[in-house]
């Protein structure tokens, strides 16, 4: 597990520019720096080998496996391009970006385990798996074990968050669509996309009358309901969703419907917008929490995560 010193100095910056990981390192640590951005300067980042370089551009190699090249010079002025995975992450900036949900996942994280709703602390950071989960034991039946189950967990802070992220692609005789990969990965919120209208016209037929060669033109944003939130939440395995601000949720069919309220309320849109140079154009959702009523379960208050405990059978450690 990694302490929260070594979670901060994390270096890593994903090279893959289709995965959400990829598109976060991206916003987060190359694209403020390029060149006429706010935060381009003279030798912002580092190489894993040490040396200074200043970011002045960035492609996406396809010759193979999708990878992000960043272009850079070194302090002699000795133009290099590189894998974005040889690039540090500014510590600074990992610290302002990641700091504060870190330390909430991990309190929450904390209260459940001390009250014996999860096993361990997640590992802070993670990319992959959930912020956290629910251990709900298994019905033990004749001749078998019981089994327990382990509902997947997401914490955000507030609302103003990305509820749904997706890329899309053009193609010239498809035009704009998912790919069958991001269809497989992400089959609720896809398809609730798909489904979406526009102006009156499906919402890639409108994107396929409007950018007809490929090129994003200016930003659309359409009202979308609590349902993007729900199918995103799904498509990532969570079954239960903690707001700080607001509380504790079940998501979908969880069966954790029976002790915490419903995930519901309304405020959110869809956001296309152009991509910049050298990014895969995405279509992001989010939430601004109008008319989300406050649960009346925060699993950060003791008694109320000592209740569910009790429900679902569970000694507190």
């Amino acid at each position: 597990m990694l302490t929260f010193q070594q979670y901060i100095f994390e270096a890593t910056i994903s090279a893959n520019p289709d995965s959400d990981v990829g598109h976060r390192h991206f916003t987060n640590y190359i694209e403020p720096f390029l060149p006429g951005n706010a935060a381009h300067n003279e030798l912002t980042h580092r190489l894993h080998n040490g040396t200074p370089v200043t970011i002045v551009g960035t492609h996406i190699d396809r010759s193979g496996n999708a990878k992000r090249m960043v272009s850079v010079r070194t302090p002699d002025g000795r133009p290099l391009v590189v894998s974005a995975s040889k690039l540090q992450k500014p510590p600074h900036l990992v610290k302002n970006v990641g700091a504060a949900g870190f330390l909430r996942e991990r309190k929450l994280s904390e209260q459940l385990v001390k009250h014996g709703l999860m096993d361990k602390v997640e590992t802070a950071g993670s990319s992959h798996g959930n912020d956290f989960h629910i251990n709900i034991a298994g019905k033990k039946t004749e001749g078998t074990e019981a089994e327990s189950l382990k509902i997947g967990g997401e914490s955000k802070i507030g609302f103003g968050a990305k509820f749904g992220e997706s890329a899309i692609r053009w193609h010239p005789e498809k035009g704009w669509h998912f790919s069958d990969t991001t269809k497989q990965k992400r089959p609720q919120y896809t398809s609730l996309v798909e489904s979406m209208k526009f102006q009156g016209k499906s919402l890639f037929n409108h994107l396929n009358e409007q950018w007809p060669n490929g090129n994003v033109g200016k930003t659309i944003r359409i009202p979308v309901g609590i349902e993007a939130a729900h199918s995103y939440l799904e498509d990532h395995h969570v079954g239960i969703l903690h707001i700080h601000s607001h509380g504790t949720y079940a998501i979908g069919k969880s069966p954790l419907s029976d002790h915490l309220p419903k995930f519901t309320g309304s405020g959110g849109y869809l956001e296309i917008r152009s991509p910049g140079k050298g990014r895969t154009p995405r279509i992001t959702s989010y939430l601004k929490g109008r008319n989300v009523p406050k649960s009346p379960v925060d699993l950060m208050n003791n008694e109320h995560a000592s209740e569910l405990a009790k429900k679902l059978g569970i000694g507190e450690k």
